[in-house]
């Protein structure tokens, strides 16, 4: 998905994925992300990875 991407690009790091996890009244397969402080310091200093 194009969001996926977007989260990645913005250096976001996939902590999981929910298959078939409930959303309100419906069913669906979902995608978790994170971004720690750490994350933040490396990317303010050039350090991508």
């Amino acid at each position: 998905m194009a969001s996926n991407a977007v989260l990645k690009k913005c250096g976001f790091t996939l902590e999981g994925c929910i298959r078939n996890g409930k959303m309100v009244s419906s069913y669906c397969t979902y995608n978790i992300y994170g971004y720690i402080r750490d994350d933040f310091r490396q990317r303010s200093n050039g350090q991508h990875t």
